[in-house]
């Protein structure tokens, strides 16, 4: 049952990055049944938490919370790796929803667990966050040290937030 749950997992994330979300949340769905079958404990939290960011990339950020809730209570009454995560984009989810000092909360709270998420990753999401905040400055600094990372997508993010922060102090000379 296992290895059936990582297969619908693995299909769930395929159909996530193509946008199928529906479909991926239907893999989400049949792989929590099979780690629930196994009780693998870990696995649950990560399927639950790949359910709630579908549900973030849906926009529907009520239902993603209920999941990432779900997953955190287990993951933190268990001490499991996967908490870290779950408190990230329990992170960006407040992010979404305005409640920016909750936000910052959770995105803070993960970087100082046992198994937190890349440093980019988190320098990334506060740089964001910052910026939404009107505190320019502090994403700016941020947003630099997240171009270490080795994935074009947060470096694209990263270099959009860098140059709509030029954008708004004025500092056409050195637009990113």
């Amino acid at each position: 049952y296992k290895m059936l749950g990582l297969l619908a997992e693995y299909i769930g994330g395929v159909n996530q990055r193509k946008h199928i979300y529906d479909e991926s949340l239907q893999n989400f769905e049949e792989a929590l049944k099979y780690y629930q079958l196994v009780e693998d404990t870990l696995s649950i939290t990560f399927a639950l938490r790949n359910m709630g960011r579908t549900f973030l990339l849906k926009n529907e950020v009520d239902s993603a919370l209920y999941y990432y809730t779900t997953a955190l209570k287990i993951a933190s009454d268990k001490g499991l790796k996967s908490e870290a995560s779950i408190l990230h984009n329990i992170g960006i989810a407040s992010r979404m929803m305005g409640d920016f000092e909750i936000a910052e909360f959770y995105i803070l709270s993960s970087a100082n667990k046992r198994y937190a998420v890349e440093e980019y990753v988190k320098f990334l999401s506060l740089g964001i966050l910052y910026f939404k905040m009107e505190k320019y400055d502090m994403a700016e600094e941020y947003l630099k040290k997240s171009l270490v990372s080795p994935k074009l997508d947060n470096l694209s993010s990263a270099y959009s937030y860098l140059y709509k922060i030029s954008l708004q102090k004025d500092d056409f000379e050195n637009v990113v």
